[in-house]
């Protein structure tokens, strides 16, 4: 059929005209000068463009990798052989590892992430403190698909970091947010995933008194949450959640920022044998900031580095205004073989500019877990959210691990 509003337009024109190159940055609304959502565009030929016969095994996994509930839990059933395999052979547990990532299409050069030794869910629900935490403000945590079933570590170090600065945090029962399967052109699947998040999150919002903030550590699904509900859903219900969306470094500048400095000002922990704390030397971490696309299509800015140097986290270094762009990962087009290339190319000038700094080992924070993956494949730098490094620092001034991760 003809693509909505170029009478004539179909399937075969979105190809050739490159929706499947599009990355889903978002930047492209930033840069419009006219204000017109080129994103909005390029989603609808993507979408035109799907209905073009392609193989049939292809075409699975691409709806594999885009249907993040049903990928998770194929994770998850797997876990604990993996962790088996790479506990006892780590090369074996990388081999088995790689060769699922090519049946499932990912590029070789990619890596499927480690099992995690324990999902977020299973530890949120063993460290909740009920009574203690009765009377605080609540907030619901968005976690993601990737906090959800590959990386708990940026889940739970958000968790630390908001009971720190005195809520009491509620997980939220999410599904995915929808932004992976609008990555390959598939709206139906994306809008049964943000037609049940506004409902679940709605319900939950409700029965907690009304008007939660709903705070989520990854930007994609911030975004998702925020711009997409309203335009692809619209109703009371969605609406609703939308405007109560927060990006985890929004919130904790803005509503959780005073409750975050009374944590950080709270006296350092001296040990039981009376030795003053270890010194600050052994709690420096080196660190540069990069800004997701997603963050910066939300028009949050740079808020984490700005937190961090407020509350006097030493360590940072700049790697340059020529950092300040896309990584080239555009979500599950950067991990297939046929848009591999295309992603190192679009961040080539980013990366170049992480590798520079690769002498002073620093640790390359950013906010979204793509992001956090192509730069850690590229350059070979330790990644981290940048809530992970809040954490260690907290657990650091309480006399605990101070190290991130």
């Amino acid at each position: 059929g003809p693509w909505p509003g170029e009478p004539g337009l179909g399937p075969r024109d979105a190809e050739r005209l490159g929706a499947g190159l599009c990355l889903q940055c978002h930047l492209c609304d930033l840069a419009c000068p006219a204000g017109v959502e080129v994103s909005s565009l390029t989603r609808r030929a993507k979408a035109l463009a799907r209905r073009l016969p392609r193989g049939g095994y292809r075409r699975l996994m691409d709806d594999l990798l885009a249907d993040q509930e049903r990928f998770g839990r194929l994770a998850a059933a797997v876990r604990w052989p993996r962790s088996l395999l790479h506990g006892t052979s780590p090369w074996l547990g990388r081999t088995v590892d790689g060769f699922a990532g090519r049946l499932v299409g990912l590029h070789p050069a990619r890596r499927l992430p480690r099992p995690p030794r324990q999902p977020f869910r299973a530890w949120f629900e063993a460290t909740r403190r009920p009574r203690e935490e009765r009377d605080r403000q609540p907030v619901i945590l968005f976690v993601g698909c990737h906090g959800r079933f590959h990386d708990p570590v940026v889940p739970r170090a958000a968790v630390e970091v908001l009971r720190s600065a005195g809520y009491r945090v509620v997980a939220a029962q999410e599904v995915c947010c929808g932004s992976p399967a609008l990555s390959v052109g598939d709206e139906g699947r994306a809008r049964d995933s943000l037609e049940a998040n506004a409902r679940l999150l709605d319900h939950l919002s409700t029965r907690l008194g009304g008007g939660v903030p709903i705070v989520s550590p990854c930007p994609s699904c911030s975004l998702s949450l925020r711009r997409l509900l309203p335009e692809l859903i619209g109703d009371g219900p969605a609406r609703a959640v939308a405007d109560a969306v927060w990006d985890l470094g929004e919130f904790l500048a803005g509503p959780a920022r005073v409750g975050l400095e009374q944590a950080f000002d709270r006296p350092r922990h001296w040990g039981d044998d009376g030795a003053p704390p270890s010194g600050e030397e052994a709690a420096v971490t080196p660190w540069t900031y990069h800004a997701s696309c997603h963050l910066r299509a939300l028009g949050v800015g740079k808020l984490f580095p700005a937190l961090l140097s407020s509350l006097e986290v030493p360590g940072r270094l700049d790697a340059g205004p020529a950092a300040d762009g896309c990584c080239g990962m555009g979500g599950l087009t950067g991990l297939t073989r046929e848009g591999y290339d295309l992603s190192l190319a679009a961040g080539a000038r980013v990366l170049e500019a992480y590798r520079s700094l690769a002498a002073a080992g620093p640790v390359v924070l950013s906010d979204c877990p793509a992001c956090r993956w192509q730069i850690a494949e590229a350059t070979g730098l330790k990644t981290a959210h940048p809530v992970e490094l809040l954490a260690a620092r907290l657990r650091d001034r309480a006399g605990g691990r101070n190290s991130i991760g």
